[in-house]
């Protein structure tokens, strides 16, 4: 199955989308479709990116994880914000690969706080759950035998996966119910399904229904919560100018320092009062 890179809208219900459920899969994935009868409220879908270890030709990938990430991040962002979505809860359903991905692109996600970028903090802030097929299959060996990065990042004693890992794990409490759940299946199979009698998409379908129902008031909690934070950090960031303001005789302070700050009114009346354009 071919490869389809970027956001993909598999489902929109009929009424108003209470959640958006955003699939990621691992190596040398394509796009999967499920069984949404038990999913009637969330709109469902998928993000592809190069993942190819090896093709026909032997090439291997040479796209990193960061690069992921951050693609990642602008993609989904973009999307709902023409949707008129950017305030809706998210699920990421990841397998393997894909789980490494999105948490990187949570841990940039959450940094992205200054004023021209603070729009990419609202993946983060909406981000309720994270269902993950963990690696713990073995990985066939054709795939081992790649030099390829996305490989290597799965080994378990990676420095790439580990330094990850130590920048998703102060996140973990801020996301209410991320668990894990064993799937009897090798790594391909324990993110595919026969049918819905499978224990395995019973297993993922209940959890996906029990955060969807919980995501609305945790995120509207956690979104108010983002925006009183952000409105305290440009506080403190004026301030800071404003401490640097006395050390510069009257009339020679850059003003290019509070560029950031130009579209924040509220924030540079303080500093209009004592700043004066350098000659």
């Amino acid at each position: 199955m071919s490869q389809v890179h970027g956001i993909q809208q598999l489902y929109l219900p009929e009424g108003e989308p209470t959640i958006d459920i955003v699939a990621v899969h691992g190596l040398n994935g394509a796009t999967q479709t499920f069984c949404l009868k038990y999913l009637t409220t969330a709109r469902i879908l998928t993000w592809g990116y190069n993942a190819n270890v090896t093709d026909f030709s032997g090439t291997t990938s040479s796209d990193r994880i960061l690069q992921h990430a951050h693609t990642l991040i602008a993609q989904l962002w973009a999307d709902r914000e023409l949707e008129n979505a950017a305030e809706r809860p998210i699920i990421f359903l990841c397998h393997s690969l894909g789980g490494i991905i999105v948490k990187r692109a949570l841990a940039y996600s959450h940094s992205r706080t200054a004023h021209n970028i603070a729009h990419l903090h609202s993946i983060y802030t909406c981000t309720v759950a994270g269902s993950l097929f963990k690696l713990t299959a073995p990985i066939p060996k054709k795939i081992l035998r790649s030099n390829s990065s996305l490989v290597h990042a799965l080994e378990p004693e990676s420095e790439i996966l580990q330094n990850i890992t130590d920048q998703f794990a102060p996140l973990m409490s801020k996301f209410h119910n991320t668990k894990r759940s064993g799937i009897a299946a090798d790594h391909r199979g324990m993110c595919k399904f026969e049918d819905s009698t499978c224990q395995g998409f019973r297993t993922v379908v209940s959890a996906l229904r029990r955060y969807s129902k919980e995501a609305p008031q945790v995120v509207k909690a956690r979104t108010k919560k983002a925006s009183i934070d952000m409105d305290s950090q440009r506080c403190d960031e004026a301030a800071e100018l404003l401490r640097a303001v006395q050390y510069f005789p009257m009339g020679t302070f850059p003003l290019s320092a509070i560029s950031s700050f130009r579209q924040d009114k509220a924030l540079l009346l303080p500093l209009s009062c004592v700043v004066e354009p350098a000659e």
